[in-house]
Parts: C-alpha cells; sequence; structure tokens
C-alpha cells in the first residue's frame, strides 16, 4: 500500500491562523468606518513558512512542472530568510542543487551576527530587567532559529522561552508553534508529543480560538498517521454531527 503524504498545499490552508471572532459594528462605528477606513495592519509572518515545504515536496516528485521557477523561489526565500541550516540539510545538494558556497559563507555571516544581537539582548535582560523581559528574548532567539530552519535549535528556544512563561495562552502558543515545526519537517513523534502537551494546557484555561486551533492541527496528525476513524470521528465532533 502506497504511503500517505499529505502535500504542504493542503497544510498550509489547514494549519492557517484562525480569526478571532467579530463582533457587529453600531451604526455610528460603521459610519466612522466609512468616512476613514481604518489603515490595515501588516499581519505578523508566521513560521516555518508552509509554502516552503510544499515547493520542496513538488521538486522531490518526479514529474515536477516549471521545477527551475520553483527551484528559483525556493532559494529566493533561503536568501531572503537567511535559512543556512535549512538549506545544508534538507535542500543540497539534492533539491537545490549542489552547494553555493558563496550563498552559505554570507547566510553564515548573517546569522552569526544576529544571533549574537539576540544574545546579548538575552544577557542584558537577565541582570538587568524582569521575567517578562528575559522570555520575550528568548522567544525571539527561538523565532529566530525557526525562521532559518534550524529544528533542533528552535524547539530547545521554545522550551527556554517556555520556563519564563506564565499565562496558559502564552503558552498553548508556544506549544502550537512548535506543532507548526513538526508539520514542517514531517516528525509525527513531536506532533503527538505536543499535541498531547497543549491538550494538557488547556485543561487549565485556554480561549475558543486556541482551543479550535490545536482541534484542526490535531485533524491533520490523525490525517497524516492514518487514523481515519479517530480523524472522522473529531471532524463530525467539531461539525456537530
Amino acid at each position: 500500500m502506497d504511503a500517505l503524504v499529505v502535500l504542504p498545499t493542503q497544510m498550509s490552508l489547514l494549519v492557517m491562523e484562525i480569526p478571532g471572532s467579530r463582533r457587529p459594528l453600531t451604526a455610528r462605528c460603521a459610519q466612522v468606518m466609512a468616512e476613514k477606513p481604518p489603515e490595515e495592519e501588516k499581519p505578523a509572518e508566521t513560521y516555518p513558512i508552509m509554502a516552503l515545504a510544499q515547493k520542496r515536496t513538488m521538486l522531490m516528485g518526479e514529474n515536477c512542472p516549471d521545477r527551475e521557477r520553483i527551484r528559483s523561489e525556493i532559494l529566493a526565500t533561503v536568501r531572503e530568510k537567511g535559512m543556512l541550516p535549512y538549506y545544508e540539510k534538507y535542500l543540497c545538494p539534492g533539491v537545490a542543487g549542489p552547494p553555493d558556497e558563496s550563498l552559505k559563507a554570507q547566510l553564515q555571516k548573517q546569522n552569526e551576527e544576529e544571533q549574537a544581537t539576540l544574545e546579548e539582548k538575552i544577557k542584558d535582560a537577565k541582570e538587568n530587567l524582569g521575567d517578562i523581559e528575559i522570555r520575550d528574548a528568548l522567544l525571539a532567539k527561538a523565532t529566530f532559529f525557526n525562521r532559518i530552519g534550524d529544528k533542533e535549535q528552535a524547539i530547545k528556544g521554545y522550551e527556554e522561552a517556555f520556563a519564563k512563561t506564565v499565562g496558559v495562552g502564552a503558552k498553548l502558543d508556544n506549544i502550537l508553534t512548535v506543532i507548526r515545526i513538526a508539520f514542517f519537517f514531517d516528525d509525527t513523534a513531536l506532533m503527538k508529543k505536543h499535541i498531547d502537551r497543549a491538550k494538557t494546557e488547556l485543561g487549565k484555561g485556554g480561549d475558543w480560538e486556541r482551543r479550535n486551533k490545536l482541534k484542526v492541527y490535531e485533524g491533520i496528525y490523525l490525517m497524516i498517521s492514518r487514523s481515519w476513524k479517530e480523524a472522522d470521528e473529531g471532524s463530525r465532533c467539531r461539525l456537530g454531527s
């Protein structure tokens, strides 16, 4: 029997951010908005970038359409986000062709400088500030490793930040991010571990948005692990059928 393949194209749709509730506008609010529409804030980018995993999956296929364009898009993302660990471990020498030593040197210098800045902020927070600032500095470092595709260091970083996190909501955000890392790297053991961990945290509280997001993530995991019965039961429960 062929192995199940869950394309990151589908996954990226399933794991996208679940919007919060929107209350009906009063007539006055609607009038004000009509007179001067508010400026839309650019949403913070979510890491890892699932579209990148999708493109890598496409390149690994034998019948990939427009192979060179997709390879170029992957390399453009690698350059933009400084993804040296991902480039070395998951793209070269196969998917992206032979390694570009000039690119590797450029990314290494860039990453070393950024990491040094982050380490200084952590040091300053530990010496001069409080737990919240320490947590934020640790979280920034974890996000850096997440962005550049260093799976092990990212997970370690989120664990360190978790230890300084107090609120249930913030703890759940931390765990949900690690679940996305597990999806990105197709690590089913990591998925299961942190889905169970998130359920434990939800027992202590948590809002409907994070609760629903976890249900979606668990549904993806069940499909990936071919747990069809559990996935079907979960979907029926979520739909209220």
